[in-house]
């Protein structure tokens, strides 16, 4: 009689103990899924950031400055370079500015290529944005790549360019004039 007493709570304990691993697995699987969703948010919420930041009417402004620094660059590069030696005093700090529109171009390559936004979300939004404007901005990039002798500066930016293929962007997105008025930003 008592063998069979211990042999019941054998079982018991056994079954018990099953359960609470059945449990276990249960809510392992519930949390990787929360956590999975958590993730994709998370990313979600970073590509609206940056997208306000895109959005923002002094960023707006800067980039319009940047432009007009690109396009002369890329129509003229000594009058480019010229212009930027000569804004180097600029009380606007216009050197700075234009600097810190690269950077920020580079953060949201940066955060795209290593899987930090949601892609889909990013592709019709900030990395749109930033890719287009490495199209334009590439040949006062790549000359003050090499004239800072900083030859990582901008690389993100240059290799989601290139993985975006040679030209994604619609003729609308090069004309300065309307580099922001578009709907898809």
């Amino acid at each position: 009689m008592l063998a069979s007493l211990v042999d019941i709570s054998t079982l018991l304990v056994a079954i018990f103990t099953g359960g609470l691993l059945l449990a276990a697995v249960i809510a392992a699987a519930f949390t990787y899924v929360q956590l999975k969703s958590q993730a994709r948010n998370a990313k979600l919420v970073r590509v609206f950031a940056l997208s306000d930041r895109c959005a923002d009417p002094t960023f707006m402004a800067l980039m319009t400055r940047a432009q007009t620094m690109f396009s002369m660059f890329s129509t003229d590069p000594a009058a480019g370079k010229k212009y930027w030696t000569d804004m180097k005093d600029d009380p606007g700090n216009f050197q700075s500015n234009i600097l810190a529109v690269l950077n920020f171009l580079e953060e949201i390559a940066g955060e795209y290529r290593s899987g930090l936004l949601d892609r889909p979300a990013a592709n019709g939004n900030v990395a749109l944005v930033a890719v287009g404007a490495w199209t334009q901005a590439k040949g006062f990039a790549l000359w003050r790549r090499e004239e800072s002798r900083q030859d990582e500066a901008w690389d993100e930016l240059e290799a989601l360019a290139r993985e975006w293929g040679k030209d994604p962007i619609p003729s609308w997105w090069r004309r300065p004039d309307t580099f922001f008025q578009s709907a898809h930003i």
